[in-house]
């Protein structure tokens, strides 16, 4: 019994005369398999349509990556995953420390260099201030070959002549000790020294010398106020002293030492004015080139 036979046979049977037919037929395994074959067909279509629905515009791009790109892409998935676990987070503010303390770390350096560089500036003022005071003491005569006197520093009558040649005697003694006590750097001493000589002789013959190297052993010792004050009365009370134009240089560099540029600056002018061919006004030549400098 073919196929075509069945299906005129079955056309217009009822239900339990085409039960019949079907057990009578040896064509029933045949049509069973084919009832399979078209159920397994209807699925397959089903599970084809499957991935139109569920699948999103990144995973279908994935699908048709090379394998190389398709790694790539989720290589990169994890370590945006990993940013945004606490770990990564840990890090980035691990990071963000790092860069303050490194700003705070160029601050610090900075401040330490400004604070060098003024250290060194104070240290060359200080050399500049001995040696400008051992080159005007080495041009003082040498009275190491006279027999000096050693006045008792302490006592306020240690000078006091009887007569008019004990005068000239006395001061110029006291003077050459004050001047030897400055070549050895004992200020203390010299200025002790030179403070009672010009008590003891204000219109002395060196009165104006012990003056201005008063002024110098403050200089010296950093005492600018008091040196200030001795230069300006070499100023105001020797006019005619030779003196006048060195404390008229001196009086310039306090006053750039104390920041006031501008008032030194008038000073190392009217010393080049009013001296040209001195060494003071080379000097403020000079100072004032650097005063100049940036």
């Amino acid at each position: 019994m073919t196929v075509t036979f069945l299906i005129k046979k079955l056309h217009g049977c009822t239900v339990l005369t085409c039960s019949y037919i079907f057990r009578k037929s040896k064509l029933l395994p045949l049509l069973t398999s084919i009832f399979l074959i078209a159920e397994v067909s209807a699925l397959a279509q089903v599970v084809d349509l499957a991935p139109e629905t569920t699948l999103n515009n990144n995973d279908k791009s994935l699908l048709t990556r090379p394998p190389l790109e398709m790694t790539a892409v989720l290589d990169q998935d994890d370590n945006q995953a990993a940013s945004n676990t606490p770990t990564g987070r840990g890090t980035a503010y691990l990071l963000g420390r790092l860069e303050k303390l490194s700003d705070e770390v160029m601050l610090l350096r900075g401040q330490f260099e400004e604070q060098t560089h003024l250290i060194k500036q104070l240290q060359q003022d200080n050399r500049d201030r001995y040696l400008d005071l051992d080159r005007r003491v080495t041009r003082l005569p040498d009275s190491s070959n006279k027999p000096l006197a050693s006045p008792d520093i302490t006592n306020n009558s240690m000078i006091t002549p009887s007569t008019e040649s004990d005068v000239k005697v006395d001061e110029d003694t006291v003077y050459q000790k004050a001047l030897q006590l400055i070549r050895e750097k004992h200020f203390d001493d010299a200025k002790k020294i030179l403070t009672q000589q010009l008590i003891t002789f204000p219109k002395g013959r060196y009165a104006d010398n012990a003056q201005y190297w008063l002024g110098e052993v403050h200089m010296a010792q950093g005492a600018y106020p008091d040196a200030k004050n001795a230069f300006l009365t070499v100023l105001n009370n020797y006019p005619n002293s030779p003196k006048v134009p060195d404390a008229t240089y001196k009086l310039g560099h306090l006053l750039d030492l104390m920041a006031n540029k501008k008032q030194a600056q008038k000073y190392f002018e009217t010393v080049i004015s009013k001296y040209p061919d001195s060494t003071a006004a080379r000097l403020s030549d000079n100072y004032l080139q650097r005063l100049g400098d940036p």
